[in-house]
């Protein structure tokens, strides 16, 4: 039996790709070299060739009620900040690092009371647009529903990438608690 679905005018209709969890390849680890090089045959990469599922899901209007939703009920919360970093400087690496990173390092102090928070990169998505050399550049917008970091990914990003690990490391598997965005 279907499931009928009702709609608002402002719902969308939406098609969500997934990497097939009930292949066996799906663990496998995804490439994603820093060499621009060896980026152009992303997808021939060992652990890129992942079989996907795609699903029908309607995606709702929350604008209304988007106080309803918090981190500790949903794992994600609507804020609004109005940063300093305009449209056009987004694709201005270092204005990005300079003021938006501490502006969210104060908002994730914030809104979680992490007493430590540590941004160490970024990605500006957008329309696709070729460079000077008609390559298509990786910050193209995503198309596959994904998660950057899993927990031990994310422990593993903290530990290679924060520069004075000895705060976090002082207290008993502080890296749990510590806020990596």
């Amino acid at each position: 039996m279907a499931t009928v679905t009702t709609m608002s005018p402002r719902d969308v209709q939406a098609t969500f790709t997934y990497v097939d969890l009930s292949n066996p390849t799906w663990a496998d680890p995804i490439s994603f070299p820093s060499d621009e090089e060896q980026r152009k045959n992303i997808k021939d990469l060992p652990g890129n060739q992942k079989p996907v599922v795609s699903r029908e899901f309607v995606v709702k209007d929350v604008s209304a009620e988007i106080d309803k939703f918090t981190l500790e009920t949903h794992g994600f919360q609507y804020v609004k900040h109005q940063t300093k970093v305009s449209k056009a400087e987004f694709a201005d690496d270092e204005r990005v690092k300079a003021v938006l990173y501490p502006e969210v390092i104060d908002l994730v102090k914030k809104l979680t009371g992490a007493s430590y928070v540590y941004c160490y990169d970024h990605q500006t998505r957008g329309p696709v647009k070729p460079n000077a050399n008609k390559e298509i550049p990786t910050e193209n917008p995503v198309h596959f529903v994904h998660c950057d970091q899993s927990y031990d990914g994310a422990k593993i990003i903290a530990l290679s990438r924060i520069p004075d690990k000895s705060s976090l490391l002082n207290v008993n598997d502080t890296i749990n608690s510590a806020a990596v965005v």
